[in-house]
């Protein structure tokens, strides 16, 4: 019909089922219609169901087409599972899907894909206490120190009770180590072993009427201070006794600055010879009486 556009009501116009599709103008049951308008792979019928845009292929403007996040097709690594394709973040972990199927690799419906403790979003953008950028979405425990990330980021709780001096001392608290750094404070001890606690095989000798004697036994130590009890010695230095050479090395306890109780720090005990762990060991104190073999 020269007056009808689309002679047999298919819905294609007849130039294009002659010249373009080749399906007779006279039959409108061949016609092949287009009832995708935005060629985002889901039909006009099928959007309005769903509530999408049928004009737009990105209703959410996720970086992922309607089609894709209904059929999970960018979403390989994950079992093909479908997002929201009317919610860019549809974990809300901060991250759109597009970020996390396209950039990131982590699943864009867990918003914690390494069960670490920190949202996906949280360790690409921050804010975190990691000292080179940001913690990897995909590992639990970025530097590989046995702490999982976070717990560093967030903070963990130490109760160990720390001496500074003959009348001050607390509990280490809560502290938050670098994440991104197995020793977060130099002091060449990981961070997972000074929070989980050291144990020193060290008798140390005090005064008769304190005891005789104690072993140190285990120890956990502040993670972000090399110096825990602040007594001169960094903590690697106590729990190996590696500066106190002129005694066999004998070890020091680093949550109390006097390890053998004579009033003396234990840094200065080493620095002047004399050893820490020995209450008898010969630095000049004039607290503590003379005697055979002691201290004066």
């Amino acid at each position: 019909d020269p007056n009808d556009p689309d002679t047999d009501d298919g819905g294609v116009p007849d130039g294009i089922e002659v010249d373009v599709d080749g399906t007779d103008p006279l039959d409108g049951t061949d016609d092949l219609v287009d009832d995708d308008a935005d060629d985002d792979g889901l039909t006009d019928t099928e959007e309005g169901t769903i509530g999408t845009d049928p004009n737009d292929p990105d209703t959410d403007d996720d970086g992922i087409n309607d089609g894709d996040e209904v059929d999970g097709t960018t979403n390989t690594d994950y079992g093909n599972a479908a997002t929201d394709p009317l919610d860019p973040d549809s974990d809300d972990d901060g991250l759109t899907d597009g970020e996390e199927t396209g950039t990131h690799n982590t699943d864009p419906n867990d918003p914690d894909t390494d069960d670490d403790g920190l949202t996906d979003g949280t360790e690409v953008n921050g804010p975190t206490n990691c000292s080179t950028g940001s913690t990897l979405p995909l590992d639990a425990d970025t530097d590989g120190d046995n702490l999982r990330d976070g717990r560093e980021v967030n903070g963990i709780r130490i109760k160990q009770r720390v001496y500074f001096s003959k009348t001050r001392d607390r509990r280490i608290g809560l502290v938050r180590p670098d994440p991104c750094d197995v020793d977060t404070d130099n002091d060449r001890l990981r961070d997972n072993r000074e929070v989980r606690g050291i144990r020193i095989k060290q008798r140390v000798i005090v005064r008769d009427r304190d005891g005789g004697s104690y072993y140190i036994g285990k120890r956990k130590t502040n993670p972000v201070r090399k110096d825990t009890d602040r007594d001169g010695l960094r903590d690697k230095a106590e729990v190996t006794g590696s500066r106190n050479t002129a005694h066999n090395n004998r070890k020091s306890d680093p949550t109390n600055w006097d390890t053998d109780l004579g009033t003396v720090s234990d840094g200065r005990e080493v620095a002047g010879g004399s050893d820490p762990s020995n209450v008898h060991s010969g630095l000049k104190n004039p607290r503590l009486r003379s005697g055979p073999g002691g201290i004066g």
